[in-house]
């Protein structure tokens, strides 16, 4: 039997970790709306109306198997408040390959009565079949090696991320705005390499033995899509700065920095297509975590590589997806739709790579499909990626960006 040992330092941090997050998840529940409790009659069918369901999860993705589990929404439309008063979501999902994972997301549009829109995200995260490839923007790939589970870890974190939008210019009736944001969080990391020969042990990276990332924030973002979940025109952009330092009790004395631009915009053949692409500059300073490091290999960044595959000190990303409404079940309220993306991505870790800043680019390529039920703006996405290593299935809430 393998003893854990546990050091009155960990405990006191664990400590104050759960104090704060307390602190956290009683403010909302206290900042939540009175008036609710009385009313027991909810009307669906109104635009100002709060709308709850609950919504089974059943499915399958490469990397973590197949997954079940389910979700909690609840979005309260009342005051004519855009794009809401207030929503919540909860999802517990577990898998065959050991994955479990709990996350819950708060959003207020104005947070105590401000025009401070708040969103907060505790979550609780295994993941049983996590990867470690080595830095760099080639790092070889061998397909026994990856059979014999030679790139495997499993990772266990916990934690919550803060972001808060105030308005510094917008038009009123329009969507059009710029925000000044807050940015907090803390998490804690830590790897399980497993038994036998891993790279992950040879390598012993940053962060092998696992640590804080408690970190503050700031940047801007700037809105201006029809739709924030289902935008068929209209841009988004934003700039982001994070700090994680000693005196946040942080393991890693560490800072990064991410710039994104995404463009949507529709043409008609046959039916209406929506054009969505993105440009993503992901720059991280200090000696980071591996886990904290610019990285490619996800649903999120190229779909088609395996989990985290390419990690580094910077990374800069480009998605293409063209969208569809394939047909649609009114009496049912289901929507079936499908798309096509390509993603691109590089890894910038030395001198070289950004002397070639154009060159070595990875692509993947893949198709997917997309279902509404009862809400619009609520849907579940299947993406299958093809990349140069194999080819990977995702499942997902939403759109990847």
């Amino acid at each position: 039997m393998t003893k854990i040992k546990v050091n009155s330092s960990s405990c006191n941090r664990v400590f104050r970790y759960l104090v704060a997050l307390s602190i956290v998840l009683v403010t909302i529940c206290l900042n939540v709306d009175k008036s609710l409790a009385q009313k027991s009659v909810v009307d669906l069918s109104s635009s100002d109306s709060v709308k709850a369901g609950i919504v089974p999860l059943l499915g399958y993705t490469s990397d973590l198997g197949l997954v079940f589990g389910g979700m909690v929404s609840r979005t309260d439309m009342r005051g004519n408040v855009q794009p809401y008063r207030s929503h919540l979501q909860t999802m517990l999902i577990g898998s065959t390959k050991g994955h479990i994972e709990f996350r819950v997301k708060y959003d207020q549009t104005n947070t105590f009565g401000t025009n401070i829109r708040s969103s907060i995200s505790p979550y609780l995260e295994r993941i049983y079949d996590a990867n470690y490839f080595g830095i760099g923007n080639n790092t070889p790939f061998s397909s026994t090696k990856w059979k014999n589970n030679y790139y495997q870890i499993q990772t266990v974190s916990f934690g919550f991320d803060y972001k808060g939008r105030k308005p510094l210019y917008e038009v009123k009736g329009s969507s059009r705005r710029l925000d000044l944001l807050f940015l907090g969080g803390a998490g804690y990391e830590i790897p399980y390499p497993g038994n036998g020969p891993k790279k992950f042990k040879i390598s012993e990276p940053t962060g092998y033995k696992g640590g804080w990332v408690n970190y503050i924030g700031t940047g801007v973002q700037w809105e201006n899509r029809n739709n924030e979940f289902i935008p068929t025109h209209g841009n988004k952009g934003s700039l982001t700065f994070k700090y994680a330092p000693g005196f946040l009790l942080s393991d890693y004395n560490i800072a990064w920095y991410k710039a994104s631009f995404t463009q949507y915009f529709k043409f008609h053949l046959i039916r209406d297509v929506v054009v969505a692409q993105r440009a993503m500059w992901n720059q991280v300073f200090g000696n980071a975590p591996f886990w904290r490091m610019a990285h490619l290999g996800d649903d999120q960044t190229m779909r088609g590589y395996p989990y985290y595959r390419f990690l580094g000190k910077a990374s800069l990303i480009y998605n293409l997806e063209l969208r569809t409404w394939l047909f649609s079940i009114p009496s049912l309220k289901i929507r079936i739709g499908g798309q096509l993306f390509m993603d691109s991505g590089k890894i910038f870790n030395n001198k070289e790579n950004y002397h070639d800043f154009f060159g070595n680019f990875k692509e993947t390529f893949g198709l997917g499909g997309a279902m509404s039920v009862f809400d619009k703006d609520f849907f579940v996405r299947g993406d299958l990626g093809f990349s140069q290593n194999m080819a990977r299935i995702y499942a997902g809430i939403g759109y990847a960006f």
